[in-house]
């Protein structure tokens, strides 16, 4: 995963006092520094973020003193710089900081507000809104510093604190901070998911022809919350088990181009391991009097099974949904304060952002559900019908997005993550040809001639997205071949 590494310019400045009073001896200690960070970045796929509360003129000076003074010597590449400066940043809050680059191409968050001795944390968290590292993600990443009580303050706020000071220097440090990170290439073993990781897709079971059933008969409007007018509850007339029936009653090409869409999606869910339920289509007549096209009394409907036992996360939630955190610490925290532990979110985040799935969890957590502990004692996480699929959010990086809100891929429980690079290696490791069949299946013709065209230009965007997250997530997938 991807961890921060928050060191507190104090650190360099000391370093800068040495090297300025003897030059031979301490730039041998600033590259010993400087070789252990890059081993912390290149190895261990750490970002480096610098804490100050200095003004923007001072880094730049400070900067240009390593870069010029120590050439012989590569200056640390940091993501993010915080300064804190009252006139150049006025109004600019540590809870929502001013972002700019330097001349030297690093980006600075600048604030005004919050204490001059720091000990309210204002500088770790102005870098922390700027990453979008949540509070309970802090435990996954890393503070240096000189100053012994801010170590203890950041160790208090939930950060891995480190002390540099007599007893250790910053490259003792650095070599335990280094020494902690390799004995957590791989922070969970999982026998499901090994399985799950060696077991072939078998992409041929998500390429059949797409028929409709109409062995359906409507039994009432629908009382669970869709986002589509034309709902009802029906009964399945061979096995008498209840789906809930869901229709656009649009034009005929386009509500069924949709709902083929999202039995599709559906498929694609299933394919790379995500728990989904089970989704048929139906031409059934209209089950609201209101119709939008007013002569029209048949509609193609989206079918998918009502399982008794699940509950959305919207319903077992309430008010402490919050698409961000989903589930803190791997478990589902219900709105009456009990606790679950959670299998499968992981599977469903990989595949929706292959697919971009722009709402994945559906209007406030009604597109997700879960069933109660099984017999391991887990719950369950369950995708419920796709709707947002194949949109055209651009790609980003090491971000899951949900509807209006991001998920920082880095802050996700490790669990969490490991699912999701299963899922991940499962789609980038699928034949192309194989992806191109689950969107182009037989049966979608029928009533959308224009269907293959446009299946050709969802394959060719999907075959690119591939490409686009086996770079971004090359580093965490090859940890995961030990599993393989």
């Amino acid at each position: 995963m991807k961890r921060y590494l928050f060191l507190w310019r104090g650190l360099f400045e000391d370093i800068r006092s040495s090297i300025e009073s003897d030059r031979s001896k301490w730039m041998k200690h600033y590259k010993k520094v400087t070789d252990k960070l890059r081993t912390l970045v290149d190895k261990y796929n750490c970002s480096l973020v610098l804490i100050s509360q200095k003004n923007k003129a001072h880094i730049d000076e400070w900067i240009t003193f390593f870069k010029e003074q120590c050439k012989e010597v590569e200056f640390p590449t940091f993501v993010v710089m915080t300064v804190k400066e009252k006139t150049r940043y006025k109004g600019a809050s540590y809870e929502a900081p001013f972002l700019e680059t330097t001349e030297h191409g690093c980006q600075i968050g600048g604030y005004a507000d919050g204490d001059d001795s720091g000990k309210d944390g204002s500088y770790r968290k102005a870098a922390q809104r700027i990453l979008n590292v949540p509070d309970v993600a802090r435990k996954f990443h890393f503070f240096v510093t000189n100053k012994e009580d801010d170590s203890i303050t950041a160790k208090s706020e939930g950060f891995d604190s480190y002390y540099v000071g007599t007893r250790l220097a910053f490259e003792d440090v650095l070599d335990k901070i280094e020494t902690k990170l390799s004995g957590q290439q791989i922070e969970f073993y999982d026998e499901q998911l090994v399985e799950l990781l060696r077991e072939p897709i078998s992409p041929e079971k998500w390429q059949k022809e797409i028929s409709l059933d109409n062995n359906f008969t409507f039994l009432r409007g629908a009382k669970i919350e869709s986002e589509y007018f034309h709902s009802g509850i029906f009964i399945q007339q061979e096995k008498g088990a209840e789906w809930l029936g869901e229709s656009d009653a649009n034009d005929t090409e386009i509500e069924w181009k949709i709902a083929c869409k999202r039995k599709i999606a559906a498929d694609f869910y299933e394919c790379f391991g995500a728990n989904v339920v089970k989704i048929k289509l139906s031409k059934q007549k209209l089950v609201k009097d209101v119709d939008l096209n007013e002569k029209k009394k048949e509609s193609f409907y989206v079918m998918s099974e009502i399982l008794p036992t699940l509950t959305t996360y919207r319903d077992g939630l309430g008010s402490k949904y919050d698409p961000k955190n989903l589930i803190p610490e791997g478990k589902i925290i219900l709105k009456n304060g009990r606790s679950l532990d959670e299998r499968g979110l992981g599977h469903i985040l990989a595949v929706a952002i292959f697919i971009n799935d722009k709402e994945p969890f559906g209007k406030k957590g009604n597109g997700i559900g879960f069933l109660e502990e099984d017999e391991e004692g887990y719950s369950k996480t369950i995708k419920l019908a796709p709707s947002g699929m194949f949109s055209e959010i651009e790609l980003e990086k090491r971000v899951i997005r949900v509807g209006k809100e991001v998920i920082q891929f880095d802050s996700l429980e490790a669990k969490t993550r490991l699912e999701f690079l299963v899922s991940l290696k499962k789609i980038i490791d699928a034949d192309n040809a194989a992806i191109e069949k689950i969107l182009n299946q037989k049966g979608v013709e029928t009533y959308c001639p224009s269907w293959k065209a446009e299946a050709e230009q969802l394959a060719k965007g999907l075959l690119s997205r591939k490409e686009k997250l086996k770079s971004i997530y090359e580093y965490d997938l090859k940890k995961i071949m030990k599993l393989a």
